[in-house]
């Protein structure tokens, strides 16, 4: 009977899981969609999208949600540095985090090589400004969530990225969404590491759709997390979502270039060799010549538009 039990075990380990380890997918969706606040329609749209994407993920590979979300009034520079603190995390579980807001770059000047190159949030009392150094930092959040050792973290901004913090309007290009068909498993399942997003480089603005209101950005990543990428190994899927996601954005009138940036180390595991290696890691157990066979439960057009 013991044999029976560690020869069930190693099957479903084989099959994806690892017995009494529930994996689950953290997403903490941010959205400055206080009603006070410029553009809130379209960070409002952003939170939908992002919404509707952890839920294709989740149940595309049956993961359990920890939802954590911050919006309306309980979007304040405290409540993420305190989500972002209190998160609780097992090795197998997956992190997403998404800030949809205003953002402006941590460096005093375009030679500040002291200062990150990804944004901070203006989630404080626009009545009472703090110092951009007080502001959480999306290259911060993305090493505090590391430290906590989840199997995939995604840090996500879509954030102006100004060293200035006016922000004027201007006219963007906008992008059409694609069918959702998609290798959402092989992308949260079969990959360990970590990406760092941000939508604007250093002292650009970042530009949201002023009908659909959808930040471009966003757009652009959702657009290539759910694109098939046919023709692209499972090896080599993360790269592309990468690829389609740092895409120059151009805007026009004025003039004007937004830039995403990505820093990643993203490494493909497929769950049924990592499965194999650890059940021949932790098995010692010699099984009999005479094995028995185990059942198997079987759009292209210019606009006036907003910059977050």
């Amino acid at each position: 009977m013991r044999l029976v039990a560690i020869l069930l075990s190693i099957f479903t380990i084989l099959a994806g899981g690892v017995p009494g380890i529930a994996q689950t997918l953290h997403v903490i969706n941010i959205a400055d969609t206080r009603v006070d606040t410029d553009n809130h329609e379209g960070f409002s749209a952003n939170f939908e999208r992002v919404k509707e994407l952890a839920k294709e993920i989740a149940e595309s590979t049956k993961m359990k949600i920890d939802w954590v979300e911050i919006k309306d009034k309980n979007y304040n520079c405290e409540n993420i540095k305190s989500k972002v603190k209190d998160l609780k995390i097992a090795s197998d579980d997956v992190i997403i985090f998404y800030h949809s807001g205003h953002g402006q770059s941590p460096k005093t000047g375009a030679n500040d090589i002291s200062a990150s190159d990804y944004p901070s949030f203006q989630c404080d009392d626009p009545l009472h400004p703090s110092p951009v150094s007080d502001l959480p930092n999306l290259e911060d959040i993305s090493k505090q969530l590391g430290r906590k050792s989840a199997r995939l973290t995604i840090t996500v901004a879509d954030s102006c990225n100004k060293l200035e913090i006016e922000e004027p309007q201007a006219k963007a290009a906008g992008r059409p969404l694609r069918v959702p068909k998609n290798r959402i498993r092989t992308l949260f399942l079969e990959y360990t590491g970590y990406a760092l997003v941000t939508s604007s480089s250093p002292d650009e603005f970042s530009y949201y759709h002023p009908i659909k209101n959808i930040g471009f950005f966003t757009q652009q990543f959702v657009t290539s997390l759910e694109s098939p990428m046919l023709g692209v190994e499972d090896a080599k899927v993360w790269e592309a979502v990468i690829t389609g996601s740092k895409k120059e954005i151009v805007v026009a009138n004025p003039p004007a270039r937004q830039h995403p940036k990505i820093d990643s180390n993203l490494l493909y595991q497929p769950r049924a060799a990592s499965a194999a290696k650890l059940a021949a890691a932790n098995v010692t157990v010699k099984v009999p010549l005479k094995k028995k066979k185990l059942k198997k439960h079987h759009h292209h057009k210019h606009t006036t538009t907003k910059s977050s």
